[in-house]
């Protein structure tokens, strides 16, 4: 994020962590949360950033993920903004071939809000001001026709697909990712602030 002398920034950062290596079912976690608070004069922000690194190594499949997700909602004098991101990179690699999958998806509920959110560090922001334009052109992510959070992300082996799981009613529902149901690993990871591991060592049972 970049500062100003009309932006009072208030930034308290945890970054998250989350490594799993299955032999026969040996599963270690190390979890770190991120929250961003900014303030300024002219407008409120409050942002809130989540991100988290997924490695997951087996015997038959090599997997390599890394999951990136952020959720920033912005409130202003002028205009309310929820804005909720979720962004991740999946990277998978596998014996009969390769393959290098780097998933951004969002929720936006207005597009633009890009000049003042996704102009940060790891966001470009683009003259078309979409989300999926503007971040997926990022060194960190590439683009792709049809990559959304359900078809690229839910379906992989560590999340579940499902009709109604969108990125906002589902993982963003709450600041710090509140349990429900169907556990999938964006909320089974940050479930406890330390991801304590159970005998049943699937990644969404071992993170709560």
């Amino acid at each position: 994020m970049t500062t100003s002398l009309s932006l009072m920034l208030s930034l308290r950062v945890l970054s998250c962590l989350l490594t799993t290596t299955s032999q026969s079912l040996m599963l270690f976690f190390r979890v770190l949360s991120c929250v961003l608070t900014t303030t300024s004069q002219s407008l409120m922000l409050s942002l809130r950033v989540l991100s988290c690194v997924l490695t997951t190594t087996s015997q038959s499949l090599m997997l390599s993920l890394r999951v990136f997700s952020c959720a920033i909602t912005t409130t202003s004098q002028y205009l309310m903004l929820s804005l909720r991101v979720f962004s991740c990179v999946l990277t998978t690699t596998s014996q009969s071939l390769l393959l290098s999958l780097r998933v951004f998806s969002c929720v936006l509920t207005t597009t633009y809000v890009s000049n003042a959110a996704l102009a940060s560090s790891f966001m470009r922001s683009h003259d078309d001001l979409t989300v999926s334009n503007a971040v997926l052109a990022s060194p960190f992510m590439r683009s792709h026709d049809d990559l959304t959070v359900t078809n690229a992300v839910l379906s992989s082996p560590f999340m579940r697909s499902h009709d109604d799981l969108t990125v906002s009613n589902a993982v963003l529902a709450c600041p710090f990712m509140c349990s429900h149901d169907d556990h999938t690993v964006s909320n089974a990871v940050l479930m406890s602030p330390f991801m304590r591991s159970h005998d049943v060592l699937t990644v969404s049972k071992a993170a709560h």
